[in-house]
């Protein structure tokens, strides 16, 4: 089974799928992924991350960014794996993420705050194998509108990890944290001085989860050219777009095809055929379809 298929069938049995033929998810009927549910096992973020290692294992690359938000953990995971820089976006400049070597509290799930702490946090859970969750500042406003991203369990322990530069919300992570039925078995506080990355003449490859309309990956794009980056490769564990068409004046590379989780579906009985057709005609032109 190649890493593509044991995505799919791994985002069907997380449960990172749902699906609205009926009414749009923000303006896009079908199908809709949330990735986020795959931070909740390390064998499903490895397998991940293998899989867009490979990709950039035939791409010219210096360093490796993520996405605001979702494109940090896979990133970070990817970045160990290949040993290449890591880099964030934050308000329009590149830093090089926080290195911490982390004492873990007994827990049970691993969480942090955002962005700083995602790095170091996703890697502790990889070295401890469990699950990794991050909480927003408040809630998303679309998609899942989730403030807690990740699959966890009422009653776990969490150790909560908030690495700050003078703006913490650590305080208020804790009481989302409770409020979801999570228990607090520790919580690792630090500040750290922000620390710019050079990415002048630089080859970045970008991650994403997942592209749909591609707004928010495209500013991204844009903004690290302006600090003088080559960036001329992004890659999306899922992704709608066609994959011979430029996207930024970069090439989109796609770890999962739809057709590779429709035909796992199938196997897996997860649709019904009636659903299953639809969704497949969908996948043909998502943003035009009307159903």
């Amino acid at each position: 089974m190649d890493i593509a298929t044991e995505i799919a069938r791994a985002s069907l049995t997380s449960g990172a799928i749902s699906i609205n033929l009926e009414k749009p998810f923000t303006g896009v009927s079908g199908i809709k992924i949330d990735n986020r549910m795959l931070l909740g096992s390390r064998e499903h973020r490895m397998l991940v991350a293998k899989g867009l290692a490979e990709i950039i294992k035939s791409i010219p690359c210096d360093m490796i960014a993520g996405t605001s938000l979702s494109g940090i953990a896979p990133a970070a995971t990817v970045a160990k794996l290949l040993q290449k820089p890591l880099i964030i976006l934050y308000d329009n400049l590149a830093y090089h993420p926080p290195q911490s070597d982390l004492v873990p509290a007994s827990a049970d799930v691993i969480a942090s705050t955002t962005p700083w702490a995602i790095p170091s946090s996703v890697l502790l859970a990889n070295d401890l194998n469990l699950p990794y969750v991050y909480v927003r500042p408040s809630r998303k406003e679309h998609g899942m509108e989730k403030q807690i991203e990740g699959r966890f369990a009422q009653g776990q322990r969490a150790l909560l990890i908030d690495m700050h530069d003078g703006k913490s919300y650590g305080q208020h992570a804790q009481e989302v944290l409770r409020r979801e039925g999570l228990a607090i078995g520790g919580c690792d506080t630090q500040w750290f001085q922000k620390r710019l990355a050079n990415v002048n003449g630089k080859r970045i490859v970008v991650i994403e989860d997942l592209i749909n309309t591609g707004l928010s990956l495209g500013n991204e794009i844009m903004r690290y050219r302006k600090l003088g980056a080559t960036v001329e490769n992004c890659i999306a564990t899922y992704t709608i777009l066609k994959m011979t068409e430029s996207f930024y004046g970069t090439k989109a590379h796609c770890l999962v095809p739809y057709e590779t989780l429709f035909d796992q579906a199938e196997s897996m009985n997860y649709f019904d055929s009636d659903t299953l057709g639809r969704l497949r005609e969908w996948s043909k032109s998502p943003i035009t379809w009307n159903g």
